[in-house]
């Protein structure tokens, strides 16, 4: 009487032993397949072809052990088995197929559906008891299966088609058993039988190619396989910033894919100038794959910061895509973010707010721009008066993705019809640059889009095309004139310095200015550099008080970088000639206030907001 019928919907991974009992006369070939490293690694399936008796049959994981009795047909010890499958029989109306299993006794058993190159799709444990159990399975996809019935190491295999339009049909029953011996011969088995064998390996969750050996049978022995398994750095993907406070943010990331070494170390890392690398500040936030969170903290108001998430193998670090997010000045949000407080005049009747720090460019991501479009790259303030890229601009081009900020005059990024004008051009070459007048007038003579501060919305500093600009060379000239009302004993040169470096520039006063307690100040150039000289804390009183610091970040020709923190020289939007351009340029001691410059060099960019604004 047929018992009631099983599903075969539940599957979990069953490790099951390989049981070899001694036999007189039998051969036992063990198969293992092994890395470059000589790590062992589990065999999906093994296809045995014996070439001289024309015999063949397949072995399932678990079972890497075949049995063979020299001299024997092995029909008879599968029939007298205590166990046996019938051939499949379908459901045409659904993706079903039924078997009949029959066993002696009431038992335990695994099945294991496999796909036609031997990689498990399903396994389960199932309960049969004494007499014919019906089985329904249900493949869940089309393609050549086989399903394999184990009991106590014996095994037997059915193989049939599966089509998810319209059922399933039996291609034959494939008999054998993983206690004694396996599959039907043709002849009797004999020493030096050639065999071709054939194993399949899932690694990493794909298939590898399959490998083939040809060997004999001739012994008690292992038959090794050889994967050139690699393994790699992990693999890690960085999640989205959020929660970002003035000091504060919450990253993180996702480890997909160990590299075939467990991950000991995951996390994030970054930094305020480049790429982060493990080398900058990291987070460290638990081992192994999955997903993970990071958070921040002691972070700078009003600074970009690139992060990227990171994980650790004995193979080296995975790093993810690069993400930018830039801190507040003020947790309310301001739109003025980027803007310093003094107020400085520029002419008889306009005043100016100066930006935070100099204007830096970074490949990475995207922005607005004024025709209202999102083009490639971040453009940000340093975080800092007195910070500045120095070398990192030797590396200018397309494909690098740290930031610089030494440009090519009229470089914003907008098509002006010059042949170079994107901020991370190099070209020595004038006439590559926008030709002809100011770029507030552009082209056209009726755009600005060649200015950087008008074409870009600035990250940290209110985040939307239009809310900045470039002083005009009579502006910078005003601006720089002791002699005028309003600028007398307000221009001198300074340093400032912190635990590491010091750093010179020009040291400009806001018209009203109360210079701050333990703070000095000497106006005019007497002393170079020197004349002035402030801690860090000193100059960030200063600066509050409404002070603005224009740091000696040096000059670009190509990509060649010179005059680092020695020589202070910032674009104006004015033209000189058609191949060169206005510019202001300080030296230790001097200064010249209506430079002229070739269009190709790479000049610091300092912008500015109208006081009207």
């Amino acid at each position: 009487m047929t018992q009631t019928t099983k599903r075969l919907l539940l599957f979990a991974l069953i490790c099951l032993p390989t049981l070899t009992p001694a036999m007189s006369q039998s051969i036992n070939l063990q198969f293992k397949a092994i890395d470059t490293e000589n790590n062992s690694y589990p065999i999906d399936s093994i296809e045995i072809f014996d070439m001289s008796q024309g015999w063949t049959t397949m072995l399932y994981a678990p079972d890497t052990t075949l049995t063979i009795d020299l001299g024997q047909n092995t029909i008879g010890s599968v029939v007298q088995g205590r166990l046996s499958v019938s051939d499949a029989y379908p459901n045409p109306s659904n993706n079903t197929v039924f078997t009949d299993i029959f066993v002696k006794r009431n038992t335990t058993a695994t099945l294991t559906l496999h796909a036609s190159d031997g990689k498990i799709l399903k396994q389960s444990q199932l309960q049969l008891q004494n007499g014919t159990n019906t089985v329904e399975i249900q493949p869940g996809q089309s393609g050549l299966l086989n399903l394999t019935v184990a009991i106590d190491g014996e095994q037997r295999s059915i193989r049939f088609v599966s089509s998810l339009n319209g059922g399933c049909c039996s291609m034959r029953k494939v008999a054998h058993t993983g206690r004694t011996t396996k599959g039907s011969a043709a002849g009797n088995f004999s020493t030096n039988d050639i065999l071709r064998v054939t194993a399949y390996v899932t690694f990493k969750g794909r298939p590898l190619e399959n490998t083939l050996v040809i060997d004999y049978l001739d012994d008690n022995r292992d038959v090794v396989f050889s994967f050139p398994i690699s393994y790699t750095a992990p693999t890690v993907a960085t999640s989205d910033v959020s929660e970002i406070t003035m000091v504060s943010a919450k990253a993180g990331g996702t480890v997909s894919d160990d590299g075939g070494k467990p991950v000991t170390a995951r996390g994030v890392c970054y930094s305020t100038m480049a790429a982060p690398t493990i080398s900058d500040p990291i987070t460290s936030d638990g081992e192994g794959s999955g997903e993970f969170v990071s958070f921040l903290d002691n972070l700078t108001p009003g600074t970009s910061y690139l992060v990227r998430a990171y994980a650790v193998n004995s193979r080296g670090v995975g790093y993810g895509e690069t993400k930018i997010f830039t801190t507040p000045l003020s947790d309310d949000g301001s739109p003025d973010d980027g803007v310093l407080p003094g107020l400085f005049s520029v002419s008889d009747s306009q005043q100016v707010h100066f930006s935070q720090g100099n204007l830096q460019f970074t490949t990475l991501e995207s922005h607005l721009t004024a025709t209202s479009e999102i083009e490639s790259g971040t453009w940000r303030f340093a975080a800092a008066q007195y910070q500045y890229i120095g070398a990192g601009n030797e590396a200018i081009g397309i494909d690098h993705n740290g930031w610089i900020d030494l440009f090519g005059w009229g470089t914003s990024g907008w098509n002006s019809g010059a042949n170079e004008f994107q901020p991370w051009t190099s070209s020595t070459a004038n006439d590559d640059y926008v030709p002809g007048g100011s770029i507030l007038n552009g082209l056209d003579g009726a755009t600005a889009n060649a200015d950087w501060g008008v074409y870009n919305a600035i990250h940290n500093g209110g985040n939307q095309p239009g809310r900045w600009r470039t002083l005009t060379s009579g502006e910078w000239q005003y601006l720089l004139d002791s002699t005028n009302e309003h600028r007398a004993g307000k221009i001198s040169q300074a340093t400032i310095s912190d635990a590491t470096a010091t750093y010179a520039g020009l040291l400009l006063l806001p018209d009203s200015f109360e210079l701050p307690d333990g703070c000095g100040y000497t106006a005019g150039f007497a002393n170079g550099y020197t004349t002035n000289q402030y801690t860090l804390e000193q100059w960030e009183a200063m600066q509050q008080a409404g002070a603005v610091f224009l740091v000696a970040a040096g000059r670009r020709n190509g990509t060649e970088v010179a005059h680092i923190n020695a020589r202070a020289m910032y674009w104006s939007s004015s033209p000189n000639d058609e191949y060169s351009a206005m510019s202001i340029f300080i030296v230790n001691g001097a200064m010249q206030t209506d430079a002229a410059e070739q269009r190709h060099i790479g000049y610091s960019v300092r912008l500015v907001r109208d006081a009207s604004e």
